[in-house]
């Protein structure tokens, strides 16, 4: 059963009862000579939203106490660590994920796999802390240590996939870089689909480990240690400086399409719900101009008048030229709000 660290919190390297693997390990990079800026294509200035309309964080106890308010206006989705080794659950999982779902921000889960432990207790307490709140992106197992040789830890990996996808019925992918999974991974074609690499670069494209293909539907860690980005992204305090920054291989609709969400290009809101309208209003002066426009600036708008105690029913209400709410009684008519009651 899934437990958290009584003495680290699952962020105490070296901790001698859980052994908190480090934040991540840096992946190795392509040459240097193989980076391009994303500043232009051509001679046009591009945005990085255009060209990576798609964009997230991947967080750990590491990164702290979050405030999600301010990270849904950097990117739209996020993937949690719900823990490492055989059994040990990340002590803020399930705060990240309460205040996720209250920020309607879409996530998906991981957990960090040491190749060498038991596979069968990796892929069972990770699946039993995964169930404990609903999440709608993917199943991401974290490889960047193992204590076996390259063709064992493949088994290794195999052995836990499989039993993982029979607990949860749902896609698996692997996170990685080239550098690991290449040296330490015995040649396979296993994974095939929604693959997630390690490679912090400015390059226009990651490098991908062997028989990885960068097609859409591919996640990329693109930045991580040495940003400075953690408070731009929504950390409070009692976090790490940086904030591990990802793209995903597609359009916003492509996105939406494939795990069966609703997020909106960065920056945009979604459109506010109309006003509840009450069944009707009441006239609470003498003698109220109905008009053809919310304008009370001229008598040209008058269309005719309504008296104290008369009810309307109310279809709709707008912002007028003086800024005050009319009512909207039918197509073509408005009388003022706040001389009525309802």
């Amino acid at each position: 059963m899934a437990r958290i660290c009584p003495r680290c919190g699952g962020i105490g390297v070296e901790c001698p009862i859980c052994n908190a693997p480090v934040k991540r390990v840096k992946p190795f990079d392509r040459r240097v000579a193989f980076r391009t800026s994303f500043a232009t294509i051509g001679e046009k200035e591009v945005t990085e939203e255009s060209l990576w309309p798609v964009q997230g964080i991947d967080i750990s106890a590491w990164n702290g106490i979050m405030d999600f308010s301010i990270t849904k206006t950097k990117c739209q989705f996020v993937i949690v660590r719900l823990g490492y080794g055989n059994e040990w659950k990340d002590s803020r999982c399930e705060q990240y994920r309460r205040d996720l779902i209250a920020n309607d921000i879409h996530y998906g889960v991981y957990w960090y796999c040491r190749p060498g432990e038991n596979a069968q207790m990796h892929a069972e307490n990770f699946a039993e802390v995964a169930l404990e709140f609903p999440f709608q992106l993917g199943v991401e197992e974290d490889y960047e240590q193992t204590a076996l040789g390259s063709t064992d830890t493949l088994n290794w990996i195999i052995a836990c996939d499989t039993k993982l996808k029979q607990l949860l019925n749902r896609k698996t992918s692997p996170y990685s870089s080239a550098g690991f999974w290449n040296d330490k991974v015995a040649p396979n074609n296993y994974f095939t689909d929604e693959q997630w690499v390690a490679n912090w670069t400015t390059a226009q494209a990651p490098w991908m480990p062997r028989n990885w293909v960068w097609k859409k539907g591919c996640k990329w860690q693109w930045s991580a240690d040495n940003n400075g980005k953690a408070k731009e992204y929504g950390m409070v305090r009692d976090g790490d400086n940086d904030m591990d920054l990802d793209r995903y291989y597609g359009t916003v609709d492509e996105f939406n399409a494939r795990y069966g969400t609703h997020i909106l290009p960065i920056g945009q809101t979604p459109p506010q719900p109309p006003p509840e309208l009450p069944e009707y209003f009441i006239v609470n002066t003498g003698e109220l101009n109905i008009r053809r426009e919310p304008n009370p600036s001229s008598s040209i708008y008058i269309i005719g008048k309504t008296y104290s105690g008369k009810k309307w029913k109310p279809i709709g209400v707008v912002t007028g030229t003086d800024g005050n709410q009319w009512w909207r009684i039918n197509e073509y008519a408005y009388v003022a709000k706040w001389l009525t009651r309802w």
